[in-house]
């Protein structure tokens, strides 16, 4: 399972090698896109529907460029290298701030922060 969370750069397991295969579009998979874009570029503005950079509010044919653009991909993972990176480059104190930061949130930042608390031993000499 690969973990990346890019408040904190934390990653568990990176993939080692892969085959990269282009792909047609699924049938609904444009949709879905759009779907994403709208989520991202929300959630980018913290909510902000005034924003001009949300998709909703972009002028029409740079959306038709925008969408145009993406290609679909399959990754076919061929070996996982396991890397503990969990904030293993901080002081105990900032250590201790970001785990209590992770536990506060939901879903996997929670489960993160979780396991970086079962960690900490491993992290730190005491």
């Amino acid at each position: 399972m690969c973990w990346h969370y890019s408040p904190v750069r934390i990653h568990m397991s990176a993939a080692h090698g892969m085959q990269v295969t282009r792909s047609r579009h699924p049938p609904g998979i444009i949709s879905a896109f759009i779907d994403l874009l709208k989520k991202l570029s929300f959630d980018f503005e913290n909510g902000n529907t005034a924003s001009s950079t949300i998709y909703d509010n972009l002028p029409d044919a740079y959306k038709l460029k925008l969408v145009k653009a993406i290609v679909a991909f399959e990754l076919e993972v061929t070996e996982l290298e396991n890397v503990h990176k969990l904030s293993q480059n901080r002081d105990e104190k900032s250590y201790d701030n970001i785990v209590q930061q992770l536990k506060n949130q939901d879903g996997d930042a929670k489960v993160i922060g979780e396991m970086m608390e079962e960690r900490k031993g491993k992290v730190f000499d005491h």
